[in-house]
């Protein structure tokens, strides 16, 4: 089964209002692919679901965030030899890709999206990733 990291933009655009990151969201669901995670981007994905959740007066999702923490390969937090992102906080996203193997990043984030490949991993939107493999 494919390894694949989505960013934190994925998962939270995917949970709250669904479009194409949620048809992602929906494939990982299905075990369609195996979703890689590492404590620092789970860290930031409850960070900013907290962030939207307050803003959007929504109840904060711990059990969505329990069952990642549940149904996901862990990897530790490992740091890249030297800053590969323009934004080094997207780094940890690349660091967790080298650690696990995997083979797709999924983002819609344009910083990341620039790096385009990483080591043996591709860095795609929602709408590439769902298009060339499913």
């Amino acid at each position: 089964m494919i390894k694949v990291i989505l960013d934190t933009n994925i998962v939270i655009s995917g949970y709250i209002w669904g479009g194409t990151p949620g048809k992602v969201l929906a494939k990982w669901s299905s075990k369609e692919f195996s979703l890689v995670i590492s404590p620092k981007i789970v860290e930031e994905y409850a960070e900013c679901m907290e962030r939207i959740c307050t803003r959007y007066k929504q109840p904060f999702p711990q059990d969505f965030l329990s069952i990642i923490n549940l149904y996901s390969i862990s990897v530790p937090d490992m740091p890249l030899p030297k800053q590969v992102c323009e934004d080094p906080d997207d780094d940890k996203f690349l660091a967790a890709a080298l650690t696990s193997n995997a083979k797709v990043l999924v983002t819609g984030d344009k910083l990341l999206l620039k790096v385009k490949d990483f080591s043996d991993c591709k860095i795609i939107t929602a709408a590439e990733f769902l298009k060339s493999f499913f």
